[in-house]
């Protein structure tokens, strides 16, 4: 089932979801001068990023089904990254805020078939005792995504402009598709009995993704609004970008370290989602008391708080070795589901109320998803527990038969 890891596979599982993440990313990270130039607020800002959470919510499990039984991780991977070029060159021209809507939508698209692809790749690829680690090596390609959209303003943005950005990440794109084999042994596509998806914990999985969905409403805000919320609090510009590519560096950090953890230590990974979202939670409550703790609770929301994206996809292809890139498919529905309704209503409350009463809101709701997630993790494990008892029963009463026989 596991094949030779390689230094091209590890590759693309990292560049896929990253330049999938890229046109999000960037509008966040550019917002203070592409609020400027195309005179757009923070609630039409928030739009902007639901459009682009919707199409990967509407198209999710769709474009999962379409990875594991039509065309395999690979070229998966590489049509991801085509339609995220075309997404980022599309938005560089734009000359309203509303004209994006579309070109957003597709990246959104592109990132639904991006996720299921690499978690196919990872799941059939990597030997079980490394999963840990490489889904969080994955995962990290999307707060890298960040880092770099955080890194571009005071490299890119501030010297020639926030389209430059865009112009720059299409280039990234055009490379992924080259550097990503059309074909990876082993994660090619799967066989599902009758043309039907069947996922072996259901229950578990939809408390997890409702669960899931309030945690990532709680934290898509971050990378969309964190430089124009810390130059409200009289941050400059420049140093806000740098404060994004630097938090975005210990959240990177942080799911690398837990995916390592997991590996060594073993147990029930959404245990350890659980533990992180209630960590971050305290985090964004410190970020709406303002400057100096806007900062420190920056650090510690993106640490803790956008931290367990790795571990989670890690517990979730546990239960579902055999249909990985569906069932994650699924999950990643309320990641996307939590995306469309995190930045629209973070943008319209902090436009109506401020920052900090928007801050409050998300750091609530990730308190909630902390308790979800510690349930679904339970049921999930019960279920296990089940499903096991009834595979050796099988396995017993086959042996019976064929002792008599």
């Amino acid at each position: 089932m596991h094949g030779m890891l390689d230094r091209r596979t590890i590759t693309a599982a990292i560049l896929s979801p990253c330049v999938s993440s890229l046109p999000v990313m960037l509008v966040g990270a550019t917002s203070v001068q592409l609020a400027h130039d195309l005179h757009v607020n923070p609630a039409t800002l928030g739009v902007l990023a639901t459009s682009y959470f919707l199409a990967s919510a509407a198209f999710s499990f769709a474009a999962s089904h379409v990875v594991e039984t039509r065309l395999g991780a690979g070229r998966s991977m590489r049509l991801a990254a085509t339609c995220s070029a075309v997404a980022l060159v599309l938005v560089a021209t734009i000359t309203s805020g509303w004209v994006a809507i579309p070109f957003l939508a597709l990246g959104g698209l592109a990132n639904a078939m991006a996720q299921p692809a690499a978690n196919l790749l990872l799941a059939r690829r990597v030997p079980e005792g490394r999963q840990g680690f490489y889904f969080a090596v994955k995962q990290s390609a999307i707060i890298g995504a960040s880092m770099l959209a955080g890194l571009s303003v005071p490299t890119l943005v501030v010297r020639f402009g926030w389209r430059s950005a865009f112009l720059a990440a299409a280039v990234l794109a055009v490379l992924t598709v080259l550097v990503v084999p059309g074909q990876i042994p082993g994660a090619g596509r799967s066989e599902v009995p009758n043309g039907t998806v069947r996922l072996a914990l259901r229950g578990p999985i939809i408390v997890i993704a409702a669960s899931i969905a309030l945690g990532t409403a709680a934290v898509a805000p971050l990378p969309a609004f964190l430089v124009v919320a810390a130059v409200d609090t009289g941050i400059p510009e420049a140093t806000a970008g740098m404060l994004l590519g630097v938090v975005s560096l210990c959240g990177l950090s942080m799911r690398l370290l837990s995916g390592r953890v997991a590996d060594a230590v073993g147990g029930e990974p959404l245990k350890g989602v659980t533990a992180m979202l209630l960590v971050g939670s305290a985090g964004l409550a410190m970020m709406a008391s303002g400057s100096p703790l806007f900062v420190m609770g920056a650090f510690v929301a993106f640490t803790f708080g956008w931290g367990w994206p790795g571990l989670f996809q890690f517990g979730v292809v546990r239960h579902n070795r055999d249909l990985p890139s569906i069932a994650t498919g699924v999950t990643q529905t309320g990641v996307y589901l939590g995306g469309v309704v995190g930045p629209s209503v973070f943008g319209a409350v902090a436009k109506g109320v401020g920052f900090g009463t928007a801050w409050m809101l998300v750091a609530g709701l990730m308190s909630v998803s902390a308790v979800g997630i510690a349930i679904g993790s339970r049921m999930a494990a019960g279920a296990s527990e089940v499903t096991e008892v009834r595979e050796v029963g099988e396995v017993g009463e086959v042996g019976e038969v064929g002792e008599v026989g």
